[in-house]
């Protein structure tokens, strides 16, 4: 498993924090990620690792909003030293399509991701961070590890490993989406 973390594995990891009897020093886990795929975040990448930080980009494989997704070939040059996590096929903000078109959106979304990349591909970040719990069940079913939200200003754990919130979120979504 391909994880933004060195030396921990993700998922592992949240599994045993939430799992440590109280009194028991727990880990702290320190992370970012970058949404989107613009070809920008190359660039992004480039200052991360000049400074040793790790990060997960979820990347979709284009985008229906018309903004650029980097090719295929720059994805996989940003796999080789970050996690690459899916975005559906073309940013799709799940609650706006049918079941059937968002299944298809998050299974194919990761097929074709882990094609391009050679591996396979862990995480999922909701276009938007709107989801509903049939989505939930999706990505699960679709064979994710976890999958991140955008609901912010989080210090505690999530409920479960397909929930999981951002500590500050930069992106000036809309106050519904808080």
């Amino acid at each position: 498993m391909r994880t933004a973390h060195a030396e921990i594995d993700f998922g592992a990891a949240l599994h045993r924090i939430a799992i440590e009897p109280c009194g028991v020093k727990k880990k702290a886990i320190f992370t970012t990620s970058w949404d989107d795929g613009h070809p920008l975040d190359a660039r992004v990448a480039e200052l991360r690792s000049g400074h040793g930080f790790q990060g997960t980009f979820y990347v979709p494989l284009s985008n229906r909003e018309g903004l650029p997704v980097m090719p295929p070939e720059d994805m996989r040059r940003l796999g080789r030293g970050f996690e690459i996590g899916s975005h559906t096929i073309d940013h799709c903000y799940l609650k706006t399509v049918d079941a059937a078109e968002a299944r298809r959106q998050i299974m194919e979304g990761k097929n074709q991701l882990e094609q391009i990349l050679g591996h396979g591909v862990s995480g999922f970040c909701y276009p938007g961070g709107d989801y509903t719990l049939e989505h939930r069940q999706m990505v699960i079913d679709a064979g994710f590890d976890y999958a991140r939200t955008i609901v912010n200003f989080h210090r505690t754990l999530p409920a479960g490993p397909f929930d999981m919130p951002t500590t500050i979120q930069y992106y000036p979504h809309t106050r519904s989406a808080f």
